[in-house]
């Protein structure tokens, strides 16, 4: 099968990242794989969404390194289905990343699959979605540019509460507060210039770290009985739990609880059209929802000594060969 996975720039995919184990995989399975940026994107003169895109292959001996090639035009009518592992929060080109989704509607409506579905994404990817969900599954939150909305959400907060904005990644412009600190409204003043701004309440089991969870077809990604789960530990110097802000990744051990919740959230994406997803998960409530390139992989495959690449090519491919 020819597979098309659209990222952020085709020559800066790292074989550290989840999305390089993926293209591996397939091209190890046997599969025709292209890979093109957001910018490569676009529509010819006939209609047809086209590609500058390159063909991918992998060394033999384990499959680390990645090869890819020249950019060719590639119609992508001709692909068999298309990976959105793009990260729209990361480097910029708003606009490219939103017209992406658009092409990739158009694709949908000519019969190639696309996961995720991108309509999904457009629903899914702010954390307005976060903000909508159901109120055990996540921290009390709202959201707003309005200032004296903000600030009363904090004072009235029983404890810290953290400020982000709307759309964001890595941990970037990520703020832990409490109602007396004297730059609350030079923070929150700061996050609302180009937008909406969140405050949740800050959750006292952060202080161990968040898990990422990831959830594949509704359930929690397990192979043999080990669940693709990963245990982020913040740097003695930060509270944030990122891995690039110096945090730790240890095995992940979800309790029953935490894959409860989960499945529950799991299944309103699957709703969505989100197949494939990252949970962060502190205790039970979830504090960010990753729908587009879904990492972690590389640990949770080290760490459980299992492949978790290969359930998810399943069910791609799975869908890429259900009649549509």
């Amino acid at each position: 099968m020819r597979i098309a996975f659209w990222v952020n720039h085709a020559l800066q995919v790292k074989t550290s990242q989840t999305t390089s184990m993926l293209i591996v995989a397939a091209v190890a399975r046997g599969h025709e794989v292209w890979v093109c940026g957001v910018d490569d994107l676009g529509v010819d003169g006939r209609g047809r969404v086209v590609a500058h895109a390159r063909p991918v292959g992998a060394e033999a001996d384990g499959g680390e390194l990645l090869q890819v090639g020249t950019a060719e035009r590639l119609d992508l009518l001709t692909v068999d289905g298309v990976a959105i592992r793009t990260n729209p929060g990361r480097g910029g080109r708003a606009g490219s990343h939103a017209a992406a989704l658009g092409y990739a509607e158009l694709l949908q409506e000519r019969n190639v699959t696309v996961l995720n579905d991108p309509r999904g994404l457009r629903r899914t990817a702010s954390k307005l979605f976060l903000a909508g969900l159901p109120g055990h599954l996540r921290p009390r939150t709202a959201i707003g540019s309005d200032l004296e909305l903000l600030r009363e959400f904090v004072r009235e907060a029983s404890g810290p509460t953290v400020a982000k904005p709307l759309v964001g990644t890595r941990g970037q412009g990520v703020f832990k507060l409490a109602p007396e600190d004297p730059n609350l409204e030079a923070i929150l003043s700061t996050l609302t210039e180009s937008g909406p701004a969140m405050v949740q309440d800050y959750i006292p089991e952060a202080s161990a770290g968040d898990m990422r969870l990831v959830v594949l077809e509704g359930e929690p990604l397990c192979v043999e009985g080990a669940y693709a789960a990963v245990q982020r530990r913040p740097a003695p110097t930060d509270w944030r739990s990122n891995i690039h802000l110096g945090g730790t990744p240890r095995p992940g051990a979800p309790t029953e609880s935490q894959l409860s919740a989960g499945r529950e959230l799991a299944q309103l994406l699957l709703a969505e059209g989100i197949m494939l997803a990252g949970l962060d998960l502190i205790g039970t409530r979830a504090v960010e929802v990753n729908v587009f390139s879904t990492g972690g992989l590389r640990d949770a495959n080290a760490f459980s000594g299992k492949d978790f690449c290969q359930p998810i090519l399943d069910a791609f491919e799975r869908r890429l060969r259900t009649p549509r």
